[in-house]
């Protein structure tokens, strides 16, 4: 896996890139509903 040029320079950013992933994910997570499988129950699911 390669790394980005901003993660080679700066030590820090490593430091805190687990934690904003995660702060990134506990945020965002809640506002989507994971609905593939209504989809796939239901072809006509959510059609206008």
């Amino acid at each position: 896996m390669k790394k980005s040029a901003t993660l080679k320079k700066n030590a820090v950013n490593k430091l805190f890139m687990s934690h904003n992933v995660e702060k990134f994910k506990n945020k965002w997570a809640a506002r989507y509903k994971i609905d593939l499988e209504l989809y796939e129950k239901d072809p006509e699911y959510n059609l206008v």
